[in-house]
């Protein structure tokens, strides 16, 4: 079989029980490529349901290279934002060791178990909003891109895709956003105030961020 033809290739994607990863998990399945999801929970329905699962939390749970050995690709769509840090823990600490140590230290350990294409989706704060950084979370950010891109070589070849704010749906998945975003747009949700931004800010979909990712 042709080594670059997609029914070759075994795909992991690390977060794919949430919207982004489902998503691209989905896609990649669609696409020809066996892919296998990887989260904290299995999901409970829809098609992602039905994908090989293997229960992960990328932070606590040590993984080795051998972990590694069934797939030729990675997608990791699990970093820690706002909403993801412990109610006992301290937010700037969390995400220094959930963003800036924990996912460059999965990667490494993705390139020595012999994974040949690596792709990290990042967040577009620190390129779009650098004054931002003095943020714990969006200087986490950066520091999980740069400390990925740092182990790209001839037989890893990284790529970071770092996005804006991402809407979309994944069938059989409850995406809560979508449905606070339907009411406040319909006239029934007062809690979100209707402004924008000096400059606004780029809005892409789950199609364009896994066309992305299928390219990458």
């Amino acid at each position: 079989m042709d080594e670059a033809s997609p029914a070759a290739r075994n795909v992991l994607v690390v977060g794919g029980s949430g919207l982004l990863g489902g998503h691209a998990a989905l896609r990649l399945k669609e696409a020809g490529y066996g892919v296998t999801i990887a989260s904290r929970t299995r999901p409970a329905k829809g098609p992602l349901s039905e994908l090989p699962f293997i229960k992960l939390n990328y932070i606590d749970d040590p993984v080795s290279p051998e972990f590694f050995a069934p797939f030729d690709a990675l997608v990791f769509a699990a970093g820690n934002d706002y909403r993801h840090v412990p109610d006992d823990a301290e937010s700037a600490a969390h995400w220094e060791h959930a963003n800036s140590v924990a996912v460059p230290a999965f990667f490494e350990k993705a390139r020595d178990g012999g994974i040949e294409v690596a792709v990290l989706i990042g967040s577009f704060y620190p390129q779009a909003a650098p004054s931002l950084l003095d943020d714990p979370y969006v200087a986490s950010r950066l520091r999980a891109d740069e400390g990925v891109r740092a182990l790209n070589g001839d037989s890893f070849r990284v790529v970071v895709l770092n996005a804006p704010y991402v809407i979309g749906i994944v069938p059989g998945l409850d995406v809560t956003q979508n449905d606070v975003f339907s009411r406040w747009a319909a006239g029934g949700w007062d809690r979100i105030p209707r402004f924008m931004v000096k400059g606004g800010v780029n809005v892409i979909s789950t199609d364009t961020l896994s066309d992305a990712i299928i390219g990458a």
